[in-house]
């Protein structure tokens, strides 16, 4: 008796297509959107340190040093390509936006002056993304925020320019008197003494350096804002004796001297 031939079917295997936005990180690898993201901010908070030096016309081994840090800090975050890395990128930024929010807090009233203003802005804006984004790497957060955060971020510089670049431009010195007693501040430093007659006296104050500085006068009500490129008149009633005169910007420290009234 015939018997019928039996067929084998071959069971067809195909590849599973995946969508790239559901695949999960490997264990220890940071995900592309927040990665990208936060390299692209240590890069920039790296070239703003250089950038202002080089606005300053000097070398300032804090800058240096910062900028050197972030550069590395960008590579590593790039080649090592772990958790760990992110983590440690994202302590780094966190001091950084501390030690600018404390030392910059009076910059952000300033919009007037726009090389203290504006990198004061965006070092901390930059800084608080690097935060974020190495919080979302080591964490393991959703990407979709990532571009629309760093957006955000270079939008909100953007306005920063503007507005004081805007503020910056509408800015004028005070006309000098043949009288004015004349008080210098350069590359961050005051004239160790000035000699002037007791009883009301005017002075001259010259900010040559392009962020701002004060001129205060201890144990006077004398403070005034010098914006940067700006002279300002201001007029004090002082009794024979000395006085300290200074700048009371945060890191400004050195910049005192003395006033001597006769």
């Amino acid at each position: 008796m015939h018997r019928p031939r039996e067929r084998t079917t071959a069971m067809a295997t195909s590849p599973t297509t995946i969508h790239p936005l559901t695949v999960a990180a490997a264990p220890g690898q940071p995900r592309g959107a927040w990665t990208t993201v936060l390299t692209s901010a240590l890069i920039a908070v790296a070239v703003l340190f250089v950038g202002m030096m080089l606005v300053d016309g000097e070398f300032i081994p804090p800058l240096a040093v910062f900028g050197v840090v972030f550069a590395g800090l960008a590579a590593g975050v790039t080649m090592i390509a772990r958790r760990w890395m992110s983590a440690v990128a994202g302590v780094a930024s966190l001091a950084i936006l501390a030690l600018h929010a404390i030392f910059g807090l009076e910059d952000f009233a300033h919009p007037e002056t726009f090389f203290s203003f504006v990198p004061t802005l965006a070092v901390v804006t930059g800084t608080a993304l690097a935060v974020v984004s190495a919080a979302a790497v080591t964490f393991r957060l959703p990407t979709r925020a990532a571009y629309p955060a760093g957006g955000a971020a270079v939008a909100l510089v953007a306005a920063a320019i503007a507005v004081s670049g805007i503020a910056t431009a509408g800015l004028e010195s005070d006309a000098r008197a043949t009288s004015d007693v004349s008080v210098v501040a350069r590359d961050v430093e005051f004239p160790d003494s000035i000699a002037v007659n007791a009883g009301e006296v005017s002075f001259f104050v010259q900010n040559k350096d392009r962020f701002r500085h004060t001129f205060v006068i201890e144990g006077q009500d004398v403070k005034t804002e010098l914006p940067g490129s700006t002279a300002r008149r201001v007029t004090a009633t002082l009794a024979p004796g000395t006085y300290t005169f200074k700048c009371d910007v945060p890191g400004h420290e050195s910049m005192k001297g003395t006033i001597i009234a006769r």
